[in-house]
């Protein structure tokens, strides 16, 4: 019985190291997760012409329905619901489960990382500088 347990938990977490490899090394993942290039200009639509009203027009209407929803019953089921919520996340189960959907680490702190065939690569910062004799 133990072995069984056993094979089934090692042939498991190998199906979720091989899900794990092929979501990062996806295009959408990597799009997803890449540092913004330094030379991007970032654009206020807000001061813009053809979107700023429409900016304006959003926020007016929030700020006119923002007393509307806080005496709201669907405020009051949404603030249980994120009660329950938080309440199932300080369990144990609660912690494994954000513990499995807790994003990697960002690329520049991993010191090696795998390819697809598991070998273990050098990194360009982990390539040794010849010494000065």
């Amino acid at each position: 019985m133990g072995r069984a347990v056993s094979r089934a938990a090692s042939k498991g977490s190998g199906v979720v190291e091989n899900v794990t490899d092929y979501v990062q090394e996806s295009y959408l993942y990597r799009w997803l997760t890449a540092e913004p290039e330094p030379d991007v200009v970032v654009i206020d639509l807000r001061e813009t012409y053809t979107v700023g009203p429409f900016i304006r027009l959003l926020d007016a209407t929030i700020e006119w329905l923002q007393p509307y929803w806080e005496a709201s019953t669907l405020k009051r089921g949404t603030d249980a619901c994120i009660r329950g919520l938080e309440w199932a996340a300080a369990t144990k189960p609660g912690r494994v489960l954000a513990s499995i959907l807790a994003p990697p680490e960002p690329p520049e702190r991993a010191e090696t990382r795998n390819d697809r065939a598991g070998k273990i690569e050098d990194t360009d910062d982990e390539r040794e500088q010849p010494e000065d004799q």
